[in-house]
């Protein structure tokens, strides 16, 4: 299940499952369906889950990492943007020879 860490488990318990079956159901028609392509479907969906998350959630994290790293031109890397769970794609880079 794509629940939350940190959920507060006794309002889980005293609350049933619920909120966490929809979520899911969320979670997957905003991933994984057709409708995944339809923004404002999507948008709907996320704004759900988001509500979902503050109501049951026990704590919201407030933390946010910096991140800074210096590549040689030599570098070339898979993207030139960030990408959603690729990063940059160091792990996909390649090295050239030095001009």
């Amino acid at each position: 299940m794509n629940w939350l860490p940190g959920t507060d488990l006794k309002y889980m318990a005293a609350h049933g499952l619920t909120a966490m079956i929809r979520y899911d159901e969320l979670w997957t028609l905003a991933n994984s369906s057709e409708e995944r392509f339809d923004h404002e479907k999507r948008l709907g969906y996320v704004a759900e889950m988001e509500s979902i998350w503050l109501d049951n959630v026990s704590g919201i994290p407030v933390i946010e990492l910096i991140d800074k790293t210096l590549k040689a031109d030599r570098v070339q890397l898979a993207a030139d943007q960030w990408v959603n769970r690729v990063g940059f794609g160091w792990i996909y880079a390649s090295v050239t020879d030095a001009e």
